[in-house]
């Protein structure tokens, strides 16, 4: 396995969203700073594909890459907060993936 790439400011993002999308099919990816990636500049705000699955603060996407979540987006978190029925990130748990039905 490849080192994970350092993600910072970090915050869950929907992907493939239309008005015609349901809720239940609508992916999450995450968007970002990005340092240690082979093929964007130090510190480029990027998009990842899809989330695919995600161990503590390891993330996978569909496209194979392992990103290392580093300080989440202090506006998202505040968000989370704000928002009924929205998870809340924590050390433990950062991000939740939402199984597509």
């Amino acid at each position: 396995m490849n080192k994970p790439i350092l993600l910072k400011n970090w915050c869950v993002v929907p992907l493939n969203v239309d008005k015609y999308t349901p809720p239940e099919l609508i992916g999450q990816a995450l968007s970002g700073d990005v340092y240690g990636h082979p093929t964007r500049a130090e510190g480029e705000a990027i998009v990842t594909s899809q989330i695919r699955q995600a161990e503590g603060r390891l993330v996978t996407t569909n496209s194979g890459t392992v990103y290392e979540l580093g300080d989440i987006d202090a506006e998202y978190l505040q968000w989370c907060i704000e928002t009924e029925g929205v998870p809340v990130p924590s050390e433990a748990q950062p991000i939740i993936v939402h199984e597509k039905k």
